[in-house]
């Protein structure tokens, strides 16, 4: 198995043309012959676009340009143009944070680090309807990507659905992760997910449980108030499909910040 993760606004905005994907990572151990990690190293993913290639030589930076919207249902699809104003922040591999502003109708990186990873932070300048968001962007072959910020009634009708009813903490992460199969491109059923004992809840016939234990249809599981700090840090995922296949994905997070993205296996 090898575990690959792309950009949650691929499957919400991109186009229909079938898009590349990033090659396998990470090494296991003996003792834990199915493992996975990510980030990946190379190959492809990100939105609709274009981009330079690979190869000796080649350049090391890009641009990357696109416009925002904000997902307003708990099917993380259905979205509107956002226009109120935001800082976009990039973080790529071993590179300083890169800023630019979103005027409400596009924001543009003319130079950003070219890699199969770079973070995206979106954060509404206005506090309000809208939560802020980190999602991945392969910008080795992407020159446009729409990123997304949430709205926080979203994730609070989300979590109203759990058990025992959990409310969004402040100073804490929300991650929104949707499995799918490699071979298909389709969301993945049947996948648990564990991240150091919070409530996860998982889509199932329209909405959303914390007792499933299990994505459904959709692909998804949503963790909920994820301890962070106040700076965007790699944390591990854990996640198992079936008794015996295990693994983890590696996501940014931050407090107070929404972090999306597709995890893909390649079974």
């Amino acid at each position: 198995m090898s575990v690959r993760i792309l950009a949650l606004l691929l499957a919400l905005v991109g186009c229909a043309e079938e898009r590349e994907r990033p090659a396998n990572v990470g090494n296991c151990p003996p003792e834990q012959p199915n493992c996975a990690t990510i980030p990946p190293k190379h190959g492809g993913g990100g939105a609709a676009g274009t981009g330079g290639g690979g190869g000796s030589g080649a350049a090391t930076n890009a641009e990357l340009s696109g416009t925002v919207l904000g997902v307003v249902a708990d099917d993380f699809v259905s979205s509107v143009a956002f226009i109120g104003t935001a800082t976009v922040e990039a973080y790529g591999p071993a590179s300083a944070t890169l800023t630019t502003a979103y005027d409400g109708q596009v924001y543009a990186f003319p130079s950003i680090p070219k890699a199969p990873e770079v973070w995206l932070r979106v954060a509404p300048d206005a506090p309000g309807v809208f939560v802020s968001t980190l999602q991945p962007v392969n910008t080795e072959t992407t020159a446009q990507a729409n990123l997304l910020v949430v709205s926080g009634s979203v994730l609070d009708e989300t979590y109203a659905l759990a058990t025992l009813p959990e409310v969004r903490e402040l100073g804490r992460a929300q991650l929104v992760l949707r499995f799918v199969d490699g071979d298909t491109n389709q969301p993945l059923a049947g996948v648990s997910v564990a991240h150091q004992g919070e409530v996860v809840l998982y889509d199932v016939a329209g909405t959303w449980s914390d007792l499933q234990g299990v994505t459904g249809d959709g692909g998804y599981a949503v963790v909920v108030n994820a301890a962070a700090q106040s700076f965007v840090a790699k944390q591990k995922v854990t996640f198992q499909l079936g008794s015996s296949l295990l693994g983890s994905v590696e996501v940014a997070v931050r407090a107070d910040t929404v972090t999306l993205a597709d995890v893909v296996l390649e079974l």
